[in-house]
Formats: structure tokens, C-alpha cells, sequence
């Protein structure tokens, strides 16, 4: 793909496209950000109220996205660095979405811990490739330098209103599931 690549050029394009381009990467880190403190909200409550895990096992599962991206995370910064691409932040959020759907099909501890160390690991990744994203398409001059600490906040929004959002999708399963139609939510 020649036009995934991303180049110091882009930083230094008029003012127009470079704000569309912040609050194009604003918009992703905040629907990301949405997404991530929902499943990190939630995962405890899927796992011992759906999965019925032991609070050990509950444990482990909560803790194996977060080593899988930091794994994630240091393989794709070596990459970035040496030649930034957009696909890595597309391929991490893409492979995160995968093991969050494959969650809903399987309830065998392995095959759960496998997919939270690999795949919703990735999802994990993301929010750091945006970061280096910005850096890059944003640049080191004024723009790129008062973006970071914007973007970073938006990151901070997203965290405090996604568990609300959350929970009101389960009110709301809840209440579409006392009416008859169980939704095939956790199934």
C-alpha cells in the first residue's frame, strides 16, 4: 500500500488538512478509548458471571491482554519507528475486535487466555501506535507538540465516559432480555 506509509511531508501540510488530521486521530483514540474501558470494565463480569472462572482464573484472564500488549506494543514500536505505516494501528484494532468476537464463542479457560494474550492483546496495542501516529503525521513543531497532551485527554474522556456507556448496553440487554428476546450478547 503506497499511500499507508506516513512521512514527516504530512506533518508539514497547510493548516486545514493537518486539523482535519487531529480531530480525525482524536476521534479514533476516543472511540478506542470508549471500546477499551468497556471491555476492561466488563472482562471481570464476563468472566465469572458468564464463563464462571475461579477468581484465580478471572485473574489471569484480566491480566493476559495487558502482557500480550506490552509484547504487542514493543514488536510494532521496533517496526514503526524504522518505517511508520498506518496499517500497524488498523491491524491491531482489527485483530483486537477478532478476539473480543471470539470470546463470545468460546468458554474453555485455554482457548480464552490464548485469545486475551494474542488477539485482544493487539487491542491493546493500538492506543500506542495512535500515539506514534500523531507524533509523526502531527510533527514536532507547535501543532504536533500541544496535540499530544490533547489527545491524551481525549484518551481520559473516553475512560471516564465508556464504563457509563457500558453499563447502560447491559441495562439495556437486561431489559430486552426480561421481555423474552435474550440477546446473543455473551453467548
Amino acid at each position: 500500500m503506497a499511500n499507508d506509509a506516513l512521512t514527516r511531508s504530512e506533518a508539514a501540510s497547510p493548516a486545514p488538512p493537518l486539523r482535519r488530521t487531529f480531530v480525525s486521530l482524536a476521534t479514533a483514540i476516543l472511540l478506542l478509548g470508549i471500546a477499551n474501558s468497556m471491555v476492561g470494565s466488563y472482562l471481570v463480569l464476563f468472566a465469572s458471571d458468564e464463563v464462571k472462572l475461579s477468581p484465580e482464573q478471572v485473574g489471569a484472564l484480566a491480566s493476559a491482554p495487558a502482557v500480550g500488549g506490552i509484547a504487542v506494543s514493543w514488536l510494532l514500536g521496533r517496526r514503526f519507528d524504522r518505517r511508520p505505516r498506518r496499517s500497524y494501528a488498523v491491524a491491531v484494532t482489527v485483530l483486537g475486535g477478532l478476539g473480543l468476537a471470539l470470546f463470545t464463542w468460546t468458554r474453555s479457560f485455554v482457548l480464552l487466555i490464548i485469545v486475551a494474550a494474542t488477539l485482544v492483546g493487539c487491542k491493546a496495542a493500538a492506543f500506542p501506535q495512535l500515539l506514534s501516529m500523531a507524533r509523526v503525521i502531527l510533527g514536532d513543531g507547535r501543532e504536533g507538540q500541544r496535540s499530544a497532551p490533547l489527545l491524551r485527554s481525549v484518551s481520559s474522556l473516553a475512560w471516564a465516559i465508556g464504563p457509563l456507556i457500558g453499563a447502560a448496553l447491559l441495562a439495556w440487554t437486561d431489559s430486552r432480555r426480561s421481555c423474552g428476546r435474550r440477546p446473543s450478547f455473551w453467548r
